[in-house]
């Protein structure tokens, strides 16, 4: 029996373990069709699916990516499988950014560590709001009394301070794949609250002035007309 030639991607950071090396190319479907036959501008292009393998951790990856002409529009990359279910409000500092960004290439393969670095997302929070004394419990009630959190939230920041207490210390006990999704709400609504929702009552704020503006144009057109 002959064995089947592998083949392997360029670099890919891992999802589930966070290496980046080639992954092995499983399978793969494409989509690729000649656009412009009949135009001096033709080109191949179209999208390829693939189903990938870890060289590290043996988890699988599928993803899609656009072919144009012989190179990977990377973007249009898009990784269905496995998901991140951490979102970044669009004005999230870079630094916060960076932070969570390290978390995240744990998530999968590391509960408790994704624990403990969520909590230094928490605590660069709070230094970009102002709370910068004590511990992170302190800095939260700060926030909240200042009206930079809503209470609510500042007990879904301790819940998620909770766990990362329990993923830092062994002797607390030990978090497992089952309290991933938990993390990732937590800390999701922790900044949406902070940086995402202030965001949308801008935004809607400003539509809302633009719209008042036309309308009292429009009457002030309408009264000048005979």
């Amino acid at each position: 029996m002959v064995e089947k030639e592998l083949r392997f991607t360029k670099n890919i950071k891992c999802c589930h373990c966070g290496n980046e090396a080639p992954m092995i190319i499983q399978s793969s479907f494409s989509q690729i069709i000649t656009q412009g036959a009949d135009t001096w501008w033709s080109r191949d292009a179209g999208p390829v699916y693939e189903i990938l393998t870890c060289q590290s951790c043996d988890e699988v990856t599928f993803r899609r990516y656009i072919w144009i002409d012989g190179e990977i529009d990377d973007r249009e990359n898009e990784t269905y499988y496995p998901k991140n279910n951490t979102k970044f409000p669009e004005n999230l500092p870079l630094n916060i950014q960076k932070e969570l960004t390290s978390a995240i290439d744990v998530r999968n393969s590391n509960a408790n560590a994704y624990a403990v670095l969520l909590g230094r997302v928490l605590e660069l929070v709070c230094r970009d709001r102002g709370a910068l004394k004590g511990d992170l419990v302190p800095r939260l009630n700060e926030l909240s009394s200042k009206g930079e959190i809503p209470d609510q939230i500042v007990r879904v920041a301790k819940n998620l301070h909770e766990l990362r207490h329990a993923g830092a210390h062994a002797w607390v006990g030990e978090l497992t794949s089952d309290e991933v999704p938990v993390l990732d709400s937590l800390v999701n609504a922790v900044l949406e609250s902070v940086y995402g929702v202030p965001q949308l009552i801008e935004q809607a704020e400003e539509r809302l002035k633009k719209l008042r503006k036309m309308q009292r144009s429009k009457k002030k057109n309408h009264k000048k007309t005979p």
